[in-house]
């Protein structure tokens, strides 16, 4: 190998210069590429997935319902009430908190943030149990009254825009102890028209005394946490007794992801009707895995096709050269190395093709998406662990098809030959 090395510029230039090494070159790169796309969607997914399971409440959230008995009986009944028994629910091993759906959350209209006026910010339902991560500030209790957490980005639309997230967005750290003042609707059934009606708006402000990471969260950039007990107070206001003619649902939020399943038999050994808020099922990841597989296998088999091609194609187009090389002294072995040599410089060559793609896509990927992508939920790191994985895999097998055709080569050479 060391006698190659002052012929590396020949090597390479000629590599370079001859089409057919550069067609080997586009096709392995291509093959490459789709091994690498794939390990790094692979790879961000499931990080992206994990993280997810770790904060995400919705994953650790169910939807409690009564049986449909029970529905049944209070839809013919007019005068029938129902209850959810919820202190029995709350002594369930590990659950955290369990409140009805209709008090989860509120909107606050016209929204006046640091001097300016929005169009609206979702009052969400706070507890210490469920209140995210506070980076800045402190937290408040249940029972607490007029105070807020807001996340480190605030964007107070009811309907969010992504491309004017970035000009709209307020910094949440810059309104910490400060006043937010808004209102919401003050509703009431009108038995006449059988509807409900807006009667006026009821003027509310909070103190905001903490700020979350809406990064670290998954809760979205125009959601404000306030006191469970004054959200309650807010939903009676917004939604009268007899405007609602079904019944809603509970909230059970659960302390880990993984005791969701045991609460879930629990409450429905209780006659409940349980479903998940988030759920991945395990057909779906399973059908997932099989497919990603199945790529990474047909681009390796593709890779190796190309790979045993080219080289037997190459041996023989120099079977002539490798012929005076065997009568003039050279040896297998120094047959070997040139031929390992020149299938280095090719994968070198493509390796630095696949990092310049690397690098490019990535860097549009930060410069463009990363904000938009953030406040969808989704994580993007750069995949470099994948970049070096799917350079070793290509180098491997590229080395071990042009080993093998080159030992069969020579081989039959020495047969034909009538070596021994």
């Amino acid at each position: 190998m060391k006698q190659m090395l002052p012929h590396v510029g020949f090597i390479f230039k000629r590599n370079i210069r001859d089409k057919k090494n550069i067609y080997y070159i586009i096709m392995m790169g291509l093959c490459s590429l789709v091994i690498l796309c794939t390990i790094s969607f692979v790879s961000l997914y499931y990080y992206n997935l994990n993280r997810q399971y770790d904060k995400n409440i919705a994953f650790k959230t169910l939807f409690v319902s009564p049986s449909d008995t029970e529905l049944q009986e209070y839809a013919t009944d007019s005068q029938k009430t129902y209850n959810y028994d919820i202190d029995k629910i709350k002594n369930i091993n590990h659950v955290s908190i369990a409140y009805s759906s209709k008090d989860e959350t509120n909107i606050l209209n016209n929204p006046i943030i640091d001097g300016k006026t929005g169009d609206a910010l979702y009052l969400m339902y706070g507890t210490e149990e469920i209140l995210p991560n506070i980076i800045k500030g402190t937290k408040f209790s249940y029972d607490n009254e007029n105070v807020m957490i807001c996340p480190n980005r605030i964007y107070p639309s009811e309907e969010i825009e992504f491309e004017d997230i970035g000009k709209d967005t307020i910094n949440g750290l810059n309104i910490l102890n400060k006043t937010i003042k808004g209102t919401y609707d003050v509703r009431k059934y009108n038995s006449k028209t059988e509807k409900t009606e807006t009667i006026r708006q009821q003027d509310v402000e909070f103190k905001v005394v903490g700020i979350y990471d809406v990064d670290d969260s998954y809760f979205g950039i125009n959601q404000c946490f306030i006191p469970g007990k004054q959200l309650e107070k807010i939903s009676k206001d917004v939604f009268p007794k007899k405007d609602f003619s079904v019944i809603s649902s509970l909230i059970v939020i659960v302390d880990k992801k993984s005791n969701v399943d045991y609460v879930k038999k629990e409450l429905e050994g209780l006659g409940y009707v349980v479903s998940y808020r988030m759920y991945v099922p395990k057909d779906y990841l399973n059908k997932a895995n099989v497919i990603f597989l199945a790529i990474i296998v047909l681009s390796i088999i593709a890779i190796t096709i190309i790979s045993t091609l080219y080289t037997k194609k190459k041996i023989l187009n120099n079977s002539h050269i490798l012929k005076l090389s065997k009568a003039i002294g050279y040896n297998n072995e120094k047959i070997k190395a040139f031929y390992a040599f020149d299938n280095l410089v090719c994968c070198f060559i493509n390796c630095i093709v696949i990092t310049v793609i690397f690098i490019i896509i990535n860097a549009i990927v930060y410069l463009r998406f990363t904000t938009l992508l953030n406040n969808v939920g989704i994580y993007y790191r750069c995949p470099i662990l994948e970049l070096i994985m799917s350079i070793i895999v290509i180098a491997f097998i590229s080395s071990f098809s042009n080993i093998y055709c080159v030992n069969r080569y020579l081989k039959k050479m020495k047969f034909s030959n009538g070596e021994i």
